[in-house]
């Protein structure tokens, strides 16, 4: 970052990357040292499982099982265990707030913290949940530190799903069928009383009994099919452009849809649907 700024960038556009997450090595004689040579990457966590990194809270958990640290403010933290060879260099909550320290003195753009999922966010080694997080925040927004402990953070809270417009979420309500009752005016005499007659409106398409879920092609209409929703067929209608293809069971583009029978003979339904185009203009 110090020689990005002797060279003229500008601090505002600096963004000061905190990770949250280790790398790791495989030491060949169990060096503790910052400079200490490796064989290979270090071994997978037990969450992460990638050879080479640790998660902070893989890390914080390997400190309070046994493994040593170490390092200072010009190096960053590290960690050790010399039985198995293992070592790991990361930012501490300590380090973490060392480098906002920096950014806010030297009036740099901000900080990018990689990942938020890599931080002890369930609180497992009692620090406090995200504290690498809150550690920044407690300097660039000045927010208060977490109280010490062990306690778990509470669970999120999921919104109830808001209830569904309809019972069917076939049904689009353009094929609702009504009954309407339609009194007479009672007819009073001296002797006789009539009661009120009621009529019953039926939807010119009343279907006849049907399987639960079926679907059957219009008799006519390539853009229309039945459903049967409660042993009963009700008509639908595809959006605009698009027709019933009774072998894929859903509306399709009419240029894909299969061959419609009409009246014994096969038609292709683009070729209806060009047809009533015609006859409508």
């Amino acid at each position: 970052m110090v020689d990005y700024i002797s060279k003229g960038a500008d601090k505002a556009k600096l963004i000061m990357g905190i990770p949250l997450y280790g790398q790791s090595f495989t030491t060949r004689d169990g060096g503790s040292s910052i400079g200490s040579t490796s064989s290979e990457a270090g071994s997978p966590g037990r969450w992460t499982k990638q050879p080479g990194m640790l998660g902070y809270y893989e890390i914080c958990q390997k400190i309070k099982s046994g493994w040593m640290t170490g390092g200072d403010a010009g190096s960053g933290s590290f960690a050790y265990d010399a039985g198995s060879k293992q070592w790991v260099g990361y930012d501490s909550p300590a380090d973490a707030q060392t480098k906002a320290n920096y950014v806010l003195s030297n009036g740099l753009g901000g900080v990018s913290l990689s990942t938020l999922d890599l931080d002890d966010f369930n609180n497992l080694c009692c620090g406090g949940s995200h504290p690498l997080v809150r550690a920044v925040s407690q300097v660039l927004l000045g927010t208060s530190p977490e109280p010490a402990g062990c306690g778990r953070p509470s669970a999120p809270v999921t919104p109830a799903p808001r209830p569904p417009s309809s019972t069917d979420p076939w049904d689009d309500g353009s094929n609702r069928k009504t009954t309407t009752n339609k009194p007479t005016t009672p007819q009073t005499t001296s002797s006789t009383t009539t009661k009120p007659s009621s009529t019953t409106t039926v939807h010119q398409d009343e279907p006849a009994e049907c399987s639960e879920g079926e679907h059957f092609r219009h008799e006519t209409s390539c853009q229309k099919y039945y459903r049967c929703v409660n042993g009963k067929k009700q008509l639908h209608s595809c959006a605009g452009g698009l027709g019933w293809d009774n072998l894929s069971l859903r509306c399709d583009w009419l240029d894909n849809v299969k061959r419609h029978k009409r009246n014994g003979k096969l038609y292709n339904c683009i070729y209806m649907y060009s047809i009533y185009i015609l006859l409508i203009t």
